[in-house]
């Protein structure tokens, strides 16, 4: 009987041992993960504000972030995975911003949101991801079409999130899903808005409306419009982008100092920035400052990664600059170029290009012909060049106006 109690006794306080030994590295276990799982969520906050600056710096900080854990199961992959493609979507939207291409970031997008799907497919961000990767890839009819549908389906859902509500209001907006996100840029505060991709797009749209727009409603759409382009500097510093719209702005506003200021800025950055290079030489040009010009027009031209159409206009600037110094033969030189890229004979610029080297290379028949050319690729753009003014209104310089006066007289009179 005593053995048995004794037994009995020792193996109990085995028991309360044995307990007390395994609870430590439970405990310890469970702080890991819970210190592994706070990490994590700090790591993909990070993560979002890196690609909230709209930069390529932020954007490749955002990316390594969540490659970091898209191989982890469950919720953190899946959140990964949006990351990435979202990523991509605001990279795509950057490059246009800048005048680069597009290259192949709409596909990784879209590529990231598909196994975002596969992983949590029924979870919104997944589905706003999906309609941000459709609007980036939107650059044929049917990709654009895709975008709205996704965007449409997206508002038959009334979510209580207000950061989900935005993205789909914003998405609306810039995928022109349906006649009420028009009025997006008018709703909204730029003082609660940290994203400088939205600040951006809102106050470059704001700034186009009041260039084509008169007195007072002008003047009301380029003081939104500075407040979101200065909120975007204010949120990023230094930012690239938001700069160039301030530029923009001052620039509509025929402030030129400025404007050369802060186009200045943006082309300082570590991005190649070749609309701004070209804005620049626009405003140099309208000056008469045709050198300066040059050298901006041929920034944006030495760009290695620039579509084809936008080249073929920094060309065409170029040799007009060229033109105006009297350098003929360099303006030959980089029309004749310009004619040489891909779809170049749709291109009025181009045709127009044309016929003044063949003008200034003393072929008036020639000249004439591409003129022609000109005229009615530019009539599909509602521009009529049969008339000088048209001319005057893109501030041609008076090298530039002397020969439109002499082929449209030609023109008339064959």
């Amino acid at each position: 009987m005593r053995s048995g109690f004794l037994w009995a006794v020792v193996g109990g306080l085995v028991g309360v041992v044995l307990a007390l030994t395994l609870q430590r590295p439970i405990e310890h276990w469970l702080n890991q993960r819970e210190q592994s799982t706070k990490q994590i969520n700090q790591l993909l906050a990070s993560a979002e504000n890196d690609r909230a600056t709209f930069t390529e710096t932020g954007f490749n900080s955002s990316i390594d972030k969540y490659n970091s854990v898209s191989s982890r199961p469950g919720p953190i992959r899946a959140i990964a995975l949006q990351g990435l493609s979202r990523t991509y979507s605001d990279w795509t939207a950057l490059r246009f911003r800048l005048g680069l291409s597009r290259g192949s970031y709409p596909d990784k997008a879209l590529t990231y949101a598909l196994r975002a799907a596969a992983v949590a497919p029924k979870d919104v961000y997944t589905e706003l991801a999906i309609a941000h990767a459709y609007q980036a890839l939107g650059r044929y009819s049917n990709e654009r079409a895709a975008a709205k549908a996704k965007v449409i389906e997206l508002l038959d859902h009334k979510y209580s999130d207000a950061g989900v509500q935005f993205e789909l209001n914003y998405l609306d907006w810039i995928s022109a899903a349906s006649n009420d996100g028009k009025s997006f840029p008018d709703r909204l505060d730029p003082n609660n808005v940290a994203n400088v991709r939205v600040l951006v797009d809102a106050g470059m749209d704001l700034a186009e409306r009041g260039r084509k727009s008169t007195s007072p409603q002008r003047d009301q759409y380029l003081k939104r419009a500075s407040e979101f382009c200065n909120r975007a500097v204010l949120v990023q510093p230094g930012n690239q982008v938001g700069s160039f719209c301030l530029g923009y702005v001052a620039m509509v506003l025929d402030n030129k100092l400025e404007a050369i200021r802060q186009y200045g800025l943006a082309v300082q950055g570590t991005s190649e920035f070749p609309r701004a290079h070209n804005n620049l030489g626009f405003i140099y040009a309208g000056d008469g400052q045709f050198s300066a010009a040059a050298e901006q027009f041929d920034a944006a031209v030495k760009t290695l990664d620039a579509p084809t159409t936008s080249l073929g206009l920094w060309l065409y600037n170029l040799g007009a600059a060229y033109l105006e110094s009297s350098a003929n033969d360099k303006a030959i030189s980089v029309w004749r170029r310009a004619a040489e890229l891909p779809g170049a004979g749709d291109s009025y610029p181009t045709e127009w290009g044309l016929a003044m080297s063949y003008y200034i290379g003393n072929k008036p028949q020639n000249a004439l012909e591409h003129y022609r050319r000109a005229v009615e690729l530019a009539s599909k753009e509602n521009i009529n060049l049969t008339d000088i003014h048209a001319f005057e209104q893109s501030n041609a310089g008076p090298r530039e106006l002397a020969i439109a006066r002499q082929l449209i007289t030609m023109s008339m009179l064959h």
